[in-house]
């Protein structure tokens, strides 16, 4: 299967922080990388760090990378 990832704006939707703070994550705890020079944030891992049941949605839908 196609792992799907989130863009900066959906998973800062997701956690209710700033795009920083995104940025920020992805480089401190590994939640996204840089694909073509913008980050792909795993919706997985976010949820993981912040302790959010997995199925939580937050209305958008993610993307493929």
């Amino acid at each position: 299967t196609v792992q799907a990832f989130w863009s900066i704006t959906q998973a800062r939707t997701e956690a209710q922080v700033s795009e920083e703070t995104i940025r920020n994550w992805c480089r401190r705890y590994g939640i996204g990388r840089k694909v073509g020079g913008r980050y792909r944030i795993n919706p997985s891992a976010l949820r993981a760090m912040l302790n959010l049941p997995p199925d939580r949605g937050t209305g958008e839908r993610a993307t493929a990378a």
